[in-house]
């Protein structure tokens, strides 16, 4: 039996992957894998566009692939498991 474990440095408010990269809003409350996520996000929270919510640095772009903080999530055979 293959055992597959993976460490995820964020997991997605949306769809709960794991992800290692992708937008985070500035209050660092909620992660999102898909850039469709960032924007209805950005329309929900009042901005006319995505790309009046990150002029304004209420969203941003980012890869946590250097980061020194510890993995917030691991998955383990497909199961994931994080705070």
């Amino acid at each position: 039996m293959t055992t597959e474990f993976k460490t995820w440095m964020r997991v997605c408010s949306i769809t709960g992957e794991g992800m290692n990269a992708g937008w985070v809003t500035s209050e660092a409350d909620q992660y999102f894998k898909n850039i469709k996520d960032a924007v209805e996000w950005s329309i929900a929270a009042g901005y006319a566009s995505y790309e009046d919510a990150y002029a304004d640095d209420a969203i941003y772009w980012t890869d946590w692939a250097d980061s020194d903080d510890e993995p917030q999530a691991v998955e383990f055979n497909g199961k994931m498991y994080h705070e």
